[in-house]
């Protein structure tokens, strides 16, 4: 009996339930330019050597001007490229269970004038402004939007990621009444985890099911900021105890590395 496309990418789930990284933060708006400023922060479940295991990370903006494609995701999804998806690839490097590490551009904590964090365990970094991703993604003067339609970030156990590549991780947020009105089929591949259930859909569509989406601080005029997603996660049984929740950190130039590096708790 022949598979619906549903089947098929719900069997491939089981292999990607496990998340070795998770989520667990963000600057999507640095004091001052955006440009190069921008970057993510993860959490190791796991010990992770990158040169022996491949990731990437993803990430995705989505405004009705936005190339190829304006209005919905092309058929690609996380795979899109253009101004809509810009991949990192995590090749170096290695992280202890526990360890936060980030992805991102210049290695200050709040933009250009603020504290140098390059101590940080940085496992990729780049001119996003003026270098296009690791295998597709246009140079972008921001890695994310300010307000408006879903932006989101995704981790994926390998750094080949095409149309049907299942994440390990993902997250959305948006402004609100940004939601996305796409169609039954279209959007970005999410993956079991503490905010969606593939059994419902296996996309973020940003209406129906799987619409989670974490508020924008710009809706609450909250700038500078750093996102700090709470929760707890169970590393021996590999799941989510307490749901991530979204807290604000106010930014100034002098922010330190333990301003944002707590709030995710790993159960050993």
């Amino acid at each position: 009996m022949k598979k619906t496309a549903m089947a098929i990418l719900l069997a491939l789930s089981i292999n990607y339930a496990k998340s070795q990284i998770i989520i667990s933060g963000y600057l999507a708006n640095p004091s001052g330019a955006d440009k190069n400023q921008e970057y993510i922060q993860l959490l190791a479940t796991e010990d992770i050597d990158f040169s022996k295991k491949n990731y990437a990370l993803v990430v995705c903006k989505n405004g009705t001007t936005l190339t190829p494609n304006p209005g919905e995701p092309a058929p690609q999804g996380w795979a899109t490229g253009g101004d809509r998806t810009y991949k990192f690839d995590l090749v170096n490097g290695t992280v202890k269970k526990g360890e936060f590490f980030y992805v991102g551009g210049k290695k200050n904590i709040n933009g250009a004038k603020s504290t140098d964090v390059a101590g940080a365990k940085w496992i990729a970094s780049k001119n996003y402004s003026d270098e296009a991703g690791d295998g597709f993604g246009n140079a972008t003067g921001g890695l994310f939007p300010n307000s408006g339609r879903a932006a989101g970030i995704a981790i994926f156990a390998t750094k080949d990621v095409a149309a049907i590549t299942l994440p390990i991780d993902v997250v959305f947020f948006q402004s609100a009444g940004g939601g996305n009105l796409w169609s039954e089929g279209q959007g970005y591949l999410i993956c079991d985890n503490d905010l969606y259930n593939m059994k419902l859909s296996p996309y973020f569509r940003g209406q129906g099911k799987n619409k989670a989406a974490f508020a924008n601080a710009t809706e609450e005029d909250i700038a500078p900021y750093f996102s700090k997603l709470g929760g707890v996660y169970d590393t021996m049984l590999k799941k989510w105890i307490s749901a991530r929740e979204k807290n604000w950190v106010t930014l100034n130039a002098a922010s330190q590395l333990n301003d944002i590096e707590s709030g995710n708790t790993l159960l050993k």
